[in-house]
C-alpha cells in the first residue's frame, strides 16, 4: 500500500524511520558532525526538528522533512482546517516555526522505499518568504472552479463540512513559479488540513546528497 494511503500511525512511524535514516546520512557525507532531536513541545510550537552540530557552529535548530515522490518543500498552514473563518481553524506548525523564525534551515530528504534519493536544504528565510508571498495572492484570488483555482473565501465553514465528505486530496491553487496549495485529508482523520508545496529550485536549494 502506497505510504499516503496508510493510516496516520503507519505513516508517522515511517516518516521518523526515514527521517533517521536522512540524519545518519549527513552525519556520513560530513555535512554535520552531530544533532539533538527536540523535545515534543518544541517541535509542536516552534516547528524545530532538530538542532545540527556543524563544523562552524553548533546548537543550529532546523526543520526536517521527508518526500516520497516530488524534490520539493512542504509547509502545513492549516491543521486542522474547517475554514478561513472558523475559530477551530489553527495555523500549521511549519507556518508557526516560519512566522517565529525559529529555524535557520529546512531539509527535506526524498526516500523512496525505504531508500535515500537525495537531501537537499535552504535557508528558512528564504522558504518564509516565498510562502507569505504565496499566501497573500492566495488570500486575494477570486475562486475559479473551472480552472481549478479555489481561493480563500471559497472554504467556509459549510463547504468545508462538504469537502471533507467527498475530497481526499486536492490541488486548490497553484501558481506560475511552480508554488502549489494542497487540501489534504489523510486516511481515518476526521479533519482536513492545508499544505504549501514550495520547488527546490525557487529557494536555492542546495544538495547535500544525491543517489
Amino acid at each position: 500500500m502506497p505510504i499516503q494511503e496508510q493510516d496516520f500511525f503507519s505513516r508517522l512511524t515511517a516518516s521518523g524511520e526515514d527521517t533517521a535514516k536522512c540524519v545518519e546520512k549527513l552525519i556520513e557525507v560530513k555535512h554535520i558532525l552531530n544533532f539533538k532531536k527536540s523535545i515534543l513541545e518544541r517541535d509542536k510550537n516552534e516547528g524545530v526538528d532538530f538542532d545540527f552540530d556543524y563544523e562552524n557552529e553548533l546548537n543550529v535548530p532546523n526543520q526536517f522533512k521527508v518526500r516520497h515522490n516530488h524534490p520539493d518543500i512542504p509547509v502545513v498552514i492549516a491543521q486542522p482546517f474547517w475554514g478561513y473563518n472558523h475559530n477551530k481553524t489553527k495555523v500549521g506548525r511549519d507556518l508557526t516555526g516560519l512566522l517565529k523564525k525559529k529555524t535557520k534551515y529546512h531539509y527535506v530528504g526524498v526516500v523512496k522505499n525505504g531508500n535515500i534519493q537525495s537531501i537537499f536544504y535552504a535557508k528558512s528565510s528564504i522558504v518564509a518568504k516565498e510562502t507569505i508571498s504565496a499566501l497573500k495572492i492566495w488570500y486575494e484570488t477570486d475562486t475559479n472552479t473551472i480552472s481549478g483555482q479555489y481561493g480563500k473565501k471559497w472554504f467556509t465553514p459549510e463547504m468545508v463540512e462538504k469537502w471533507i465528505l467527498n475530497v481526499r486530496n486536492r490541488k486548490i491553487f497553484d501558481l506560475p513559479n511552480g508554488v502549489q496549495i494542497w487540501w489534504k485529508k489523510n486516511h481515518n482523520e476526521g479533519y482536513a488540513k492545508l499544505n504549501l508545496y514550495i520547488p527546490m529550485d525557487l529557494v536555492k536549494g542546495i544538495t547535500i546528497y544525491e543517489k
